[in-house]
């Protein structure tokens, strides 16, 4: 109905602006052979009061449009950045213990779930391949693999990237598009906690910028690794208690 709507005044606007345009001519016509100019003048305030009008409904309906797909995408755009921060969160806290046990999978992979509601295509065949890795492998991140995960993963690439239809494949589209052999970088192949973040940075479209290698610089460093924190680790070790 709403569809229809739209149709039939669009379809009024177009006819006004036609008939405007026509009558244009006309009125030079009568202009040029009558000699009551005050009927010219009226007929020429009616026309001009009547395309005026049609094209100040067009101008609001378009202005009433846009303000409302503002609203939208406002709204879009905080409820994504509320569902990725708390999958985020999520992920990053599912390791500290340096255990990912069954319970740590299925609530990350509950919230992808819920977050694919808002994603955009590329972001959510991304998340499909983090979530299948991550209960195939339990694994985020390729070097915590093994050789016999690592040998599946392999033989698992080569067989999804025979599949012709994208939406065939388990794999990622970005994965998908792959040129080369997995034998030549198997890590680009696999959808890392770096890619995933980057993944997500690009569905928010307002924060630029490659972040892969930032990310691993302090996910892999391990807590106290130069054995330099004190303890007890004093805010201020000169205040005396």
């Amino acid at each position: 109905m709403k569809h229809i709507t739209e149709i039939a005044f669009w379809i009024f606007a177009s006819v006004i602006v036609v008939i405007g345009y026509f009558s244009l001519g006309d009125l030079m016509k009568m202009a040029s052979t009558t000699n009551s100019a005050f009927s010219f003048e009226l007929l020429a305030a009616i026309l001009g009061s009547i395309i005026t009008v049609a094209a100040m409904a067009v101008m609001i309906r378009l202005q009433a449009k846009l303000e409302k797909e503002a609203d939208y995408n406002r709204l879009l755009f905080d409820r994504k950045l509320t569902l990725y921060q708390d999958l985020v969160y999520t992920i990053f806290k599912m390791d500290d213990d340096n255990i990912i046990d069954h319970d740590e999978v299925m609530d990350v992979e509950n919230k992808i779930g819920v977050a694919c509601l808002v994603a955009h295509t590329d972001l959510v065949s991304t998340f499909s391949q983090f979530v299948y890795q991550l209960k195939t492998y339990g694994a985020v991140y390729l070097r915590s693999m093994n050789d016999d995960q690592i040998e599946h993963f392999k033989l698992f690439v080569q067989e999804q990237q025979k599949k012709i239809n994208i939406h065939d494949s388990y794999l990622s589209r970005k994965k998908h598009k792959l040129s080369f052999s997995i034998a030549e970088d198997i890590e680009s192949y696999f959808v890392s906690l770096n890619d995933l973040i980057q993944a997500i940075r690009d569905d928010l479209d307002v924060v630029q910028g490659d972040v892969h290698k930032e990310i691993e610089h302090f996910i892999r460093l391990p807590y106290n690794h130069g054995s330099l924190v004190t303890n007890p680790n004093l805010v201020d070790p000169l205040v005396k208690k």
